[in-house]
């Protein structure tokens, strides 16, 4: 458990030091490209698709400040 907690914290940090440096045509690069590997992975999940996309959706609405007005203005 001790363990999980420190590799969420670490992986969180990473993450934050690289999303930090890329500009905002790469961020929504990588938004799409995060969008593309969930439908993937949803149709390949025999249950509960909703579960993972929450989750994901989740961890993407705390990296990003504001996504619906990153997305329209990224259209």
């Amino acid at each position: 458990m001790f363990f999980r907690i420190v590799l969420f914290v670490w992986e969180f940090v990473l993450d934050v030091a690289a999303t930090s440096r890329l500009t905002a045509g790469k961020k929504d690069l990588e938004l799409l490209l995060l969008h593309e590997q969930l439908r993937i992975v949803e149709r390949k999940q025999a249950r509960g698709p909703q579960i993972l996309r929450a989750a994901v959706a989740y961890r993407l609405k705390q990296k990003a400040g504001h996504p619906h007005q990153a997305l329209k203005e990224s259209l």
